[in-house]
């Protein structure tokens, strides 16, 4: 895989990922990076770019998504979930079930415990063969707690430990996204009448020589990071003042009025492209 650095549109790391990228996401903190392939999902410090955290499930990856406050990243197989440490860092717990796994999850305060669902099987001979479970394990080690039979007759919420009432639930993904698809923009949000988010979608798409498949915005607005089912990840900028200086950096003179219409890098013409160039 490889992350490009927009700010100078030079390549920061290259590193190969084990698979093609099927999907991408930013924290809701933005400290982390998630790249998710079929087996395979990785963690970057959006800081350097290095790799936090590496998991590599046997069967494929339905899902996955972040604890709520960006601690844990979380990938589940049909009956597996791997909960990779982001801010601590070191190996992912794998925690096991004996039945297929439902896509809501939860976590107590500062996520210190999780708490998972199972679903309940049927044969068409015997009706209902094992229950519906939930299952209380510990982050830190991955140590299963506890496991309770739902029971379809009951409220949920009566088997609920005192003190609970504070869990937060996420709800597992095929494509997670931590933050909302647009960052919070500064007003102008355009150069020259051209969306930014939008235009830096078409030239990653151009950068990738295909059709993104994912794409995810940064907490703060600044990036975007795109995937289009490779092994390679590109990060671009969506600040104008850093995109004018990349252009700045690499012209030897101002734009002429036809490339202002044609590269789009300024609200109006007429006026110099960068300061001190003629």
């Amino acid at each position: 895989m490889q992350i490009i650095d927009v700010n100078g549109w030079r390549k920061v790391t290259s590193f190969k990922h084990a698979e093609p990228v099927e999907s991408v996401a930013f924290t809701a903190d933005g400290r982390w990076l998630a790249v998710i392939g079929e087996h395979v999902a990785d963690s970057h410090d959006t800081r350097s770019w290095a790799v936090r955290t590496h998991v590599a499930h046997d069967e494929q990856i339905t899902a996955s998504g972040f604890s709520p406050d960006s601690r844990y990243l979380v990938t589940a197989t049909t009956r597996v979930i791997g909960l990779s440490p982001l801010r601590d860092g070191g190996e992912p717990r794998i925690l096991e079930h004996d039945a297929d796994l439902e896509a809501l999850i939860e976590f107590s305060p500062g996520s210190a415990h999780i708490r998972s669902r199972t679903r309940a099987e049927y044969s068409r001979r015997d009706g209902l063969t094992k229950a519906a479970a939930r299952l209380v394990w510990e982050s830190a080690t991955g140590k299963l707690l506890q496991t309770a039979t739902i029971d379809d007759n009951t409220d949920e919420s009566d088997q609920t430990t005192s003190g609970e009432d504070d869990w937060e639930s996420v709800t597992l993904a095929q494509k997670p996204h931590g933050v909302r698809d647009k960052g919070p923009w500064r007003s102008p949000t355009t150069l020259q009448g051209t969306d930014l988010l939008a235009e830096q979608l078409l030239q990653a798409a151009h950068g990738h020589g295909a059709n993104l498949t994912d794409d995810s915005v940064s907490a703060d607005g600044a990036w975007v990071a795109t995937v289009a089912n490779d092994p390679t990840v590109r990060v671009w900028t969506l600040v104008p003042e850093v995109l004018m200086a990349q252009v700045c950096s690499r012209i030897t003179r101002n734009l002429s009025d036809k490339e202002w219409v044609e590269f789009q890098v300024a609200d109006g013409l007429n006026r110099p492209t960068c300061p001190g160039k003629n």
